[in-house]
C-alpha cells in the first residue's frame, strides 16, 4: 500500500518535472511540496496503527 503511494507520487514528480514544458518552477515546488505532505500525514497514518498480533 504505502509502496503504491510513493509510486504515484514518483509518477507524479517525474511528470511535473520532464514532461510538462512550463517554465514556472514555482508551480513544481508547490506540488511537489502538497505530495511531501501528504505522504508525511499518511505516514503518521501508518505509524499509529497498532502492530498485527496472533491470538
Amino acid at each position: 500500500m504505502l509502496s503504491d503511494i510513493l509510486s504515484d507520487a514518483s509518477a507524479q514528480i517525474f511528470q511535473l518535472c520532464f514532461n510538462d514544458r512550463r517554465e514556472n518552477y514555482k508551480d513544481y515546488l508547490t506540488e511537489i511540496d502538497r505530495l511531501l505532505q501528504e505522504m508525511d500525514r499518511l505516514r503518521e497514518k501508518l505509524d499509529s496503527i497498532p502492530p498485527h498480533t496472533e491470538s
